[in-house]
C-alpha cells in the first residue's frame, strides 16, 4: 500500500501557529479536498481531528473513511479509532484501499516518517512564516532524501510540492 503525507506548511515548515490556526488559502483547502477525495480516506490524529471539527473542516473530508491514530478514543463520532500507524493502514488495506492519505499532526506525522511507512509527501507551501509554531514534525533525528515528482503553483503564492521519499 502506498502512503501519502499531505500537509500545508509556512515556507518555514509549520503546519500551525500555537493558537492552532492554519490560515490557509482556499485554493490549498480545496487541494486538500480533491486529494481526500480521490484517495477516499484520511488518517489523522485524535488532536487534529478535534481541531478539524471545531473549525468546521469536516466537511472537507465528506465521504472518506477517517481513522484516527491515538491511545484515546476520539470524541468526533464517525471515525474508526487505532492504536498505531501500522494499525491504521492495515485496517485500510483491510477495506481494499491502495493508497492511504496521511493528514497530520504533528506527532502523527514523527510516528508515520520514523516508522518508515511514508512513500510520498504533498505539502502545500502557504506564502507565511510563523516565528513559532508547529512543525512539521517533532524535533527527532530524521534525514531523509526526496524525489520531485511535481511542482505547481495553486495560487500567485501558493505552491504544491508533490516528492517521493527515496528509502
Amino acid at each position: 500500500m502506498k502512503t501519502i503525507l499531505m500537509m500545508a506548511t509556512t515556507v518555514n515548515g509549520m503546519v500551525a501557529n500555537l493558537r492552532d490556526e492554519t490560515p490557509w488559502s482556499a485554493e490549498e483547502f480545496a487541494n486538500f479536498e480533491t486529494c481526500v477525495e480521490r484517495y477516499g480516506n484520511l488518517i489523522v490524529g485524535r488532536r487534529t481531528i478535534e481541531i478539524m471539527a471545531h473549525q468546521g473542516e469536516l466537511e472537507l473530508t465528506k465521504n472518506a473513511v477517517i481513522v484516527v491514530v491515538s491511545s484515546k478514543p476520539p470524541v468526533v463520532s464517525g471515525c474508526l479509532h487505532v492504536k498505531t500507524p501500522k494499525e491504521a493502514l492495515e485496517l485500510l488495506k483491510n477495506k481494499g484501499f491502495e493508497v492511504a492519505m496521511v493528514g497530520g499532526g504533528m506527532k502523527l506525522n514523527t510516528a508515520f516518517l520514523q516508522e518508515g511507512l511514508i512513500d510520498e509527501l504533498i505539502l502545500d507551501v502557504e506564502p507565511f512564516v510563523f516565528g513559532n509554531g508547529i512543525p512539521l514534525v517533532d524535533n527527532i533525528s530524521l534525514d531523509l532524501k526526496l524525489e520531485l515528482l511535481s511542482c505547481r503553483l495553486l495560487n500567485k503564492s501558493t505552491v504544491a510540492l508533490h516528492y517521493r521519499i527515496l528509502k
